[in-house]
Order: structure tokens, then sequence, then C-alpha cells
């Protein structure tokens, strides 16, 4: 069973267009409601007003995604979408960003969290993650964003073969795309592997199956 029923067709929610219900797992739900802030009128914070305005550039997406993410296989083929649901929010009273990310894929849950400073004297971010799955897999690390035409790039501390960049673009109020690219260093160049394309939703928007 799919874990997100779509009831008024992909296009239409895609296109921010349907406020039709969704279903979520009872445990994603509960996990974004511990998520947020008890704040009813600021569930995912607010920039503080002494922080850099930088601070805006990841903030701007605070708030509940829902996302379709796609990866590519080794033959090189792009996977049907995944459901997913990635929150951000203001934390460290409104100087950084968190973010949450849950999805199943073929029966393992897995959960991702990143923590994101704006350092001013580097006009850059620094970025940690960790993630953990129901198998027991973990992983962590660390990125360095910035903001380039408007898209953030994050990139890792060290370009070798097989490095991961991974940007947010076309950011809109309601929605934006995601992508990670894997480096050939051989070739010098990168490949697209994965890509999200996310949408804004609120709580009220999901229901539990019975």
């Amino acid at each position: 069973m799919r874990k997100v029923v779509l009831l008024c067709g992909m296009v239409l929610l895609m296109t921010g267009v349907c406020n039709a219900q969704l279903q979520i797992p009872q445990h994603y739900y509960q996990a974004l409601q511990d998520f947020a802030s008890e704040d009813a009128e600021n569930p995912w914070g607010t920039k503080n007003e002494n922080a850099p305005e930088e601070v805006r550039q990841f903030g701007q997406i605070a708030g509940l995604w829902l996302i379709q993410n796609e990866s590519m296989n080794r033959q090189g083929e792009w996977s049907a979408p995944d459901t997913a649901y990635w929150a951000f929010k203001y934390i460290l009273d409104g100087y950084a960003v968190q973010d949450l990310y849950l999805v199943e894929r073929n029966g393992v849950y897995g959960s991702l969290t990143q923590i994101r400073l704006f350092q001013p004297e580097q006009e850059n971010w620094r970025v940690k993650y960790i993630s953990t799955n129901s198998d027991g897999t973990t992983q962590h690390g660390d990125f360095i964003a910035t903001e380039e035409d408007g898209a953030m790039v994050m990139n890792e501390l060290e370009l070798k073969e097989g490095s991961v960049r991974i940007t947010f673009f076309d950011m809109q109020s309601d929605s934006f795309q995601w992508r990670t690219e894997y480096y050939i260093e051989q070739a010098g160049r990168w490949i697209d592997v994965a890509k999200i394309s996310a949408t804004r939703v609120d709580l009220d928007d999901f229901t539990m199956p019975d």
C-alpha cells in the first residue's frame, strides 16, 4: 500500500491546485508533530532579528514539504518516485536551521536530520548531518554551503572521487527543486544521481490510515 494516497492526482498536487487530504503513516505524523514547535502561530520558528540576513537563505524553506524523490541506478535509469516528508525549522533562537527528512524505501524506514549554521566570517554555511535507517545503518558527514545565483549549493569538505554536491534551486514560496550530483574524478565531471520535487504542505493536510 502506498504510504501517501494522492486523492485528486499527482499532477494537481504538484502544481499546488489540489487541497484534498493525504494519508501519512502514524509514526511519521507523530515525528513531524514532535519536530514542530508548540507555537501554533509559528510552528517552524522565525529568524532572530539580530541574526545575519543570510540565515533566510535556508530559512525561506522553513515549513513542511511533500517530496517526490527519484534516484538513478547503475544502468543510468531513473527510479519511480518515492514519497517522503521534509520539514525545516529555525533553531538556536532563530540563528540556525534544522531539518528532518523521513522516507520509506523497499520496506526500510529512514530518517535524516541536518543542522545548518551561517558563518558570517567565512560567508558560507556549515552543514552537519546524521541519518539512520530501520535496518541499523547510519551515516554522518559535513558540507559547506554557499548561495550561487539564487540556488543553495552544498559541497563536501574535500573534492575527490565520489564526492557529492547537493543543490537547492528554483526555490519558490510553495515549491523547490533539489538534486544530488556525484563527482567522477577521472573524467573531471559531475553526474546527476538523485532529484527531488518539493511541494509545501501543512500537517492539517494529512490524515492517518484507518
